[in-house]
């Protein structure tokens, strides 16, 4: 069974007009990681998260955390990533929602 190994994240463009973002992950619909904080030109280092099991395809979403209720977290997109990526070595999907703009390295391992 392939797992997913997040490796790290890039902040190329914060969704946040001032300051930086509080990201997070969920990877079918489970928490996984952060918040952290990511200003502009800042990378996370995600080789502390366990590489996780899936079947098929995992769905990785990131947030932007704010203060709900008056302000929800902001949805900043969603990689679906293939278990046929299984052994073909670091990939790189992207964030764009809301403004923002983030590069996930991740791989699928056995």
């Amino acid at each position: 069974m392939p797992r997913l190994k997040l490796i790290d994240l890039k902040c190329n463009r914060t969704e946040d007009l001032v300051g930086a973002d509080e990201p997070y992950f969920g990877v079918n619909g489970s928490f996984v990681w952060g918040p952290g904080s990511l200003n502009n030109g800042q990378s996370q280092n995600l080789l502390s998260v366990a590489p996780l099991f899936f079947f098929g395809t995992a769905n990785v979403q990131l947030f932007d955390q704010d203060n709900p209720p008056s302000d929800p977290d902001d949805p900043l997109g969603v990689i679906s990533v293939s278990s046929a990526l299984n052994g073909a070595g670091p990939q790189d999907g992207f964030f764009t929602g809301d403004g923002a703009n983030y590069a996930l390295t991740y791989e699928v391992i056995p």
